[in-house]
């Protein structure tokens, strides 16, 4: 009870360390990247019997100072470990926060190598596409963004896929794609922050275009498959 009730407080002191930086972020899909990671390693870890490397990695998580070495070093000493696994994977995220996009891009990358069958592997692929975003490198993003929408990663990379999609488009002038997007997270995500956000969006994009088609029901030409790891 006592390490369940320390993990617990590791992970909001993580959270209010990402709030507290989230200004830094210039992709804001990442920093809920980074607070979905927190709390999906300490549901997933409750399950694991690697106390020293699981305590270790809540305690980098509770320091507002954590470095992407920090957590680097910690994977290199806990090869083969959960807690070593999530390890290199937050360390993306924070070289992301660093502005040192083409680092997180590399490390998103490594993870997806290294650990290929992880349930985690979307989000490092998410990691990627938001990195290329970051770079300017749109239509890489775009492809990587596409594949995990097609491939209907688990819920919460499938929703900020879609989001982190809808806005390329919209960029690019093809609202009809975006507002499909926009219209199916609003309709997935409900209440929630990619779902209002979308909502508002798909919104204020029909005010100004009003030719546009009334909303319906998003990627109804994708088949329902089950979901795959990118």
């Amino acid at each position: 009870m006592q390490s369940e009730q320390s993990q617990v407080a590791a992970i909001y002191k993580y959270l209010a360390w990402v709030d507290t930086h989230k200004k830094q972020c210039i992709q804001g899909a990442v920093g809920v990247v980074l607070i979905g990671l927190a709390v999906a390693y300490f549901f997933w870890s409750q399950g694991q019997k690697e106390e020293g490397a699981s305590q270790e990695l809540s305690k980098i998580m509770s320091t507002r100072t954590a470095t992407a070495d920090d957590f680097l070093k910690l994977a290199a000493r806990h090869p083969n470990t959960s807690a070593g696994e999530h390890a290199l994977l937050l360390a993306g995220p924070v070289l992301f926060i660093s502005g040192k996009y083409v680092e997180a891009q590399a490390q998103f990358q490594k993870f997806r190598q290294e650990y290929r069958n992880s349930p985690f592997v979307g989000t490092a692929s998410l990691g990627v596409a938001a990195s290329l975003d970051a770079q300017g490198k749109t239509g890489e993003a775009i492809a990587v963004y596409e594949d995990l929408v097609q491939r209907r990663a688990d819920s919460m990379v499938f929703i900020q896929s879609q989001f982190a999609l809808a806005r390329l488009y919209e960029s690019q002038n093809k609202l009809d794609k975006a507002l499909a997007l926009y219209d199916s997270v609003a309709q997935e995500d409900g209440t929630g922050t990619f779902g209002s956000e979308a909502g508002f969006r798909s919104v204020e994009l029909r005010a100004k275009n009003p030719a546009l088609a009334k909303p319906a029901a998003a990627l109804t030409d994708m088949p329902a498959t089950n979901p795959k790891q990118p």
